[in-house]
Formats: structure tokens, C-alpha cells, sequence
């Protein structure tokens, strides 16, 4: 039996780790979601610390994608803050993706998990090594006059 690529654990009982790792196909990540609705469905909105570790992710399909974006959407819900762990570029870019969809606001990537759960559990000072995933500032306004801004 192959192990799933999917963990999902409570760390502690408002914090909710989901560990994704190997290529992801749009099975894995349909009975992730499956089963993190069937775990949080009387969670309060805005009652958990969310951390996405995708550290040991190598790959993803467009499918996987879409449904990662969909359970992110559930999960900012549901969570007060969210942070991605990941190193490559390939991870990276899922987080951005799944959160940019999702319009999660308080979502944060970091490269390793000392730093993701300091940033999650708001232990110190603010770490410059967890940064946003999204800005919330809106854009600036471009004057079309303005021959300067092309």
C-alpha cells in the first residue's frame, strides 16, 4: 500500500498542520479536502492557526492546483492565520496560487518550520523570514496623461 501524500494533525488544539509531499494529482488533494471538511465542519470561523508544510512537495497537476486553491478558500475560513512552508520554486508557486485564488489575506510563506510556527503562534517580534504571499495593499493608481510612468 502506498502512503498517501496527504497528513493532516492537530498540533495543538487550535493549530492544524497539513503536511502534502510527492507529486499531487487531483485524487490526493480531493480526499485532503474530503477529509479536512469532515474534520473542521464545526470549527468556529477565524478559531484556528493554520500551517501548510510543502516542504517534500515535487510536483503538481493543473487539476491539483484548482482543488488546493478550493480547500484554501474552506480553510481561510476557518483560520485566523495561515502560513506555507516551502523551499522550491514549485511549492512556492502552488501557495501563491492556492491563496491569490482563495483571496486569503493573512497568509504568509516561510522556507523552514522554526520560523513558520514562531510567525503562527506570534512568539517574539515580527520575522522577516515569514513573509506575506499576497499584498493587501491595493495598487497604485496610473495616470494615463503621465508619459513618465510607460
Amino acid at each position: 500500500m502506498v502512503a498517501p501524500a496527504y497528513q493532516i494533525e492537530r498540533r495543538l488544539p487550535d493549530e492544524l498542520c497539513i503536511r502534502l509531499s510527492g507529486e499531487l494529482d487531483e485524487a490526493t488533494l480531493l480526499a485532503c479536502e474530503s477529509d479536512a471538511r469532515g474534520r473542521l465542519r464545526l470549527a468556529k470561523p477565524g478559531s484556528l492557526r493554520m500551517l501548510w508544510d510543502l516542504l517534500e512537495v515535487t510536483g503538481y497537476t493543473l487539476e491539483a492546483r484548482s482543488v488546493l486553491a478550493h480547500l484554501q478558500g474552506f480553510l481561510a475560513e476557518k483560520a485566523d492565520r495561515t502560513v506555507y512552508v516551502a523551499r522550491h520554486s514549485q511549492a512556492r508557486s502552488l501557495s501563491l496560487w492556492a491563496v491569490h485564488m482563495a483571496g486569503a489575506r493573512q497568509a504568509r510563506i516561510a522556507d523552514d518550520l522554526e520560523h513558520a510556527l514562531g510567525w503562527l503562534r506570534g512568539s517574539g517580534e515580527p520575522d522577516t523570514a515569514v513573509r506575506p504571499l499576497v499584498s493587501v495593499r491595493p495598487p497604485a493608481a496610473v495616470d494615463p496623461y503621465d508619459k513618465t510612468a510607460s
